[in-house]
């Protein structure tokens, strides 16, 4: 992957140009991590049995009257070759609130001391690392059906954040991600498979012993 701060199109070709360009290791999951870390605003996907997380929606969010996105262009729909867990996303969610303190008004830096700036600093990098050097379970891309929509995810379904319990400006605001079902809530629905099962073996031994 290759990343550049700027990118031009020849007016009379289609040549690319890049400039102060950097060469990122071949990692699978890496893009996605770069977004999820940095971008403004992040809407995350699961699949329609809310059984795995599949992606996301990378940008600068959307209108909560109107429920279209504020720049369109910007957005990114990502899917995900890696998988995700809610421990990823408390990590994303540590480096992205570090981020927002780092970057807090003037007067609020003031009442740092340099030292505690320091720290911060260097948390920060080991988190990122932290992230960055996880190995991940590879998996197959699912594409999301309402891609580059927002505001996909009923609210029921997100997990509560904790971006309120803390005072910072929300340069980055912390991910929401919505909750996967768990065992509890499939209990009947494995219960109904395993009966299933149980039927279709006694069904098999009635035919062996006829």
């Amino acid at each position: 992957m290759l990343i550049a701060t700027g990118v031009t199109i020849g007016q009379n070709s289609d040549n690319i140009t890049a400039r102060n360009t950097t060469l990122m290791p071949k990692k699978r999951g890496l893009p996605a991590l770069i977004c999820l870390m940095f971008a403004p605003y992040v809407e995350i996907r699961t699949d329609k049995e809310r059984k795995s997380y599949i992606g996301a929606l990378c940008g600068l969010g959307f209108d909560p009257e109107a429920g279209e996105a504020l720049h369109p262009d910007h957005d990114i729909e990502l899917s995900f070759d890696v998988e995700f867990t809610l421990d990823d996303w408390r990590e994303i969610n540590a480096i992205r609130m570090s981020i927002n303190m780092l970057l807090n008004s003037q007067n609020g830096i003031i009442s740092y001391s340099r030292s505690a700036i320091n720290l911060s600093k260097e948390r920060l990098q080991k988190t990122v690392e932290s992230v960055l050097e996880k190995v991940r379970t590879p998996r197959e891309p699912e594409f999301f059906k309402k891609s580059y929509q927002w505001n996909q995810i009923p609210s029921e379904f997100i997990l509560e954040s904790c971006e309120e319990n803390y005072d910072c400006p929300q340069v980055l605001p912390l991910l929401r991600p919505p909750g996967l079902i768990n065992f509890v809530e499939r209990k009947t629905e494995l219960r109904e498979h395993l009966k299933g099962l149980y039927r279709l073996v006694e069904k098999n031994e009635q035919n062996i012993t006829r």
